[in-house]
């Protein structure tokens, strides 16, 4: 290797810390010198820093031209330099701010095996944005939850379970099948066939199954109307509860049990959601008396536990300011209007005793 050669060689740090540069100061600039020729051998780990003055913030001209050929000199000074200095950072460029998160990781990795796979990342957007109708339904919370569950196939069937290493035997069950997956529970199992054949939903609908979970529930919804639909959720919820409390607590349920489990639950919740809350009336703000007067307000509360009732008392002046308060505990009294008469009974003697002091802070 001759010693241009091997000039070159040690120069390629600088030349590509030179070319990373002008990404660093978003400047455009035609043919950069990704790739530099020294005159001389130097230190190998200069870096582009080494050739500004951070006082001046310009370019070290008589030390580029010393280091580089007149060509190459020229195309690093031609590189724009900020006005302000500031250290490197890292920067993750898949998120807006620029900081590292695992939830842009995590779409990242989504868009690229969508990529590789040859499917385009919109279709699954695509679900995600048709997921409203899950929220948007009138149905219990914890059914919504199961449905958005089901719709991105989150269920721990057996074949999900056996997906994700864990060491289960892939048959219903209840019929024994060869795998439990969410078509066979929802669809294909007789005891699936028998609740819908029960049921007042179509069976065209339930039967006809597109490609996945999410384009079947998506169908069903298109398909019948608001009220059907809320009904299909909840025996699609009460499926699932079915087959948990098989697996886990030995329990057997019938299709026409599974049915009115969820109509009743269904009816109560409905019952719930058509009672209207009371409407409470705003609480009145005190108002002060008028300039030269004094307000004095009581009032009387019975003690949850025991025969006793607290009675107050507060005096203010026309500014708000407390002239004088008094508070006391009356037992074996359990009337709230026996606690009202004696609440009147303090503040008319409280203002009696100090009738002169009041005649002399309202002047």
């Amino acid at each position: 290797m001759t010693s241009a050669s091997q000039n070159r060689y040690k120069i390629i740090p600088l030349a590509v810390t030179i070319g990373t540069a002008l990404g660093r100061y978003k400047k455009t600039v035609t043919n950069p010198p990704f790739f530099c020729s020294a005159r001389s051998i130097f230190n190998p780990d200069l870096r582009v820093c080494d050739l500004i003055k951070n006082d001046t913030r310009s370019w070290n001209k008589e030390l580029i031209e010393g280091l580089f050929y007149a060509e190459d000199a020229m195309l690093i000074q031609s590189i724009s330099l900020g006005s302000s200095y500031s250290d490197d950072l890292q920067i993750w460029h898949y998120n807006k701010n620029g900081n590292f998160s695992v939830k842009s990781a995590f779409y990242l990795a989504h868009q690229l095996s969508a990529e590789n796979s040859g499917s385009h990342a919109g279709q699954s957007s695509d679900h995600a944005g048709n997921r409203s109708f899950i929220w948007n339904a009138k149905i219990p919370n914890k059914v919504k939850i199961f449905l958005w569950r089901l719709h991105k196939e989150a269920i721990p069937t057996m074949s999900t379970l056996i997906r994700r290493r864990c060491m289960v035997k892939p048959a219903c069950s209840t019929c024994g099948a060869v795998e439990e997956n969410s078509r066979h529970i929802f669809i294909d199992c007789p005891f699936a066939r028998q609740l819908w054949a029960l049921s007042n939903i179509p069976l065209m609908v339930i039967r006809s199954w597109p490609s996945d979970v999410a384009s079947w529930l998506m169908q069903v919804r298109k398909v019948v109307d608001n009220e059907q639909f809320n009904w299909f959720t909840m025996l699609c919820w009460r499926i699932w509860g079915r087959r948990n409390g098989l697996v886990m607590e030995r329990r057997l349920y019938n299709p026409l049990d599974c049915i009115s489990s969820a109509g009743s639950f269904f009816k109560d919740f409905q019952n719930v959601v058509a009672v209207k809350p009371p409407i409470l009336s705003s609480r009145c703000a005190w108002k002060p008396p008028s300039k030269g007067s004094v307000k004095i307000n009581f009032d009387a509360a019975l003690f949850g536990e025991g025969n006793r009732i607290g009675l107050g008392v507060i005096t203010r002046d026309w500014k708000g300011d407390c002239l004088l308060w008094k508070s006391a505990v009356m037992p074996d009294i359990n009337s709230p209007e026996h606690g009202d008469a004696l609440a009147a009974r303090m503040a008319i003697e409280l203002h009696c005793r100090d009738s002169r002091r009041w005649d002399s802070l309202c002047h």
